[in-house]
């Protein structure tokens, strides 16, 4: 038989779906199908409605989790009903998760910087400044957690923040890194909980400059040097030779 097109209506809900069985009904309605292609007759009859989603979600709801289910209901020419069974309002024909508006952080590829860089010692202190970008349709708050991470395995939080980020906006967050272990050392960022990236790997040496000669040697080449450290044992001897004189006379 031909369906009854005009009898043809499509029954929609919404409810939270992180509540279980027995969730309240947020708001719904019923839609007129309409026969995509004008057929009323054969085995498989395509039909379409159009669901007013985004006018009944209020900004409230836009983060929370949703589901939408759908039944349907009519008769054919005859007046014979359409079935119910797995068809009706408690044991809908189709159930949906509708897409919550949320954040989604992510921080680009070398968008971490770094205030120094080449020959870095141990005690050297460097800003490390890290832009976060949030390319969800929600704005959010990132718990950003910067560590430091060693060669060794040994780590070191570096600091934790909350920073509130708009919906497709970006902000930078900065921390100060003091280098305590030589050899690679590296910085990792996890937001909210997750890891999102990895800075360069920096080298970091022993420090060398222990003192004044090993300042001045590393400013003089080799015979200067020689000639300097000649003169001061020079001088050192003179003037302990000078002042065993003055005792003895």
């Amino acid at each position: 038989e031909r369906l009854n097109l005009s009898s043809m209506k499509l029954h929609w809900e919404v409810k939270r779906s992180d509540v279980g069985f027995g969730a309240p009904v947020l708001f719904g309605g019923v839609e007129t199908l309409v026969s995509i292609g004008g057929r009323s007759s054969g085995s498989s009859i395509p039909m379409g409605a159009s669901i007013p989603l985004r006018e009944n979600i209020d900004d409230g709801l836009r983060t929370a989790a949703l589901e939408l289910s759908i039944y349907i209901s009519g008769n054919d020419v005859s007046g014979q009903m359409i079935s119910d069974v797995e068809n009706n309002q408690s044991s809908p024909l189709a159930i949906w998760d509708i897409e919550q508006d949320q954040p989604s952080y992510w921080i680009p590829v070398d968008e971490i910087a770094l205030s120094k860089r080449g020959t870095l010692h141990i005690g050297d202190e460097v800003d490390a400044t890290i832009l976060i970008q949030n390319q969800g349709n929600a704005d959010g708050i990132a718990e950003v957690m910067v560590t430091a991470v060693d060669s060794e395995g040994n780590r070191r939080i570096l600091g934790i923040e909350d920073i509130f980020i708009p919906a497709n906006q970006s902000s930078e967050h900065t921390v100060t890194w003091i280098f305590a272990t030589q050899g690679a050392n590296w910085l990792e960022i996890e937001i909210t909980g997750q890891e999102v990236d990895r800075g360069p790997v920096l080298v970091v040496e022993n420090p060398t400059n222990d003192g004044m000669l090993s300042s001045i040697s590393e400013e003089m080449n080799p015979v200067i040097l020689s000639i300097f450290i000649l003169t001061t044992l020079s001088l050192v001897t003179a003037i302990i030779y000078s002042a065993r004189r003055r005792v003895e006379d």
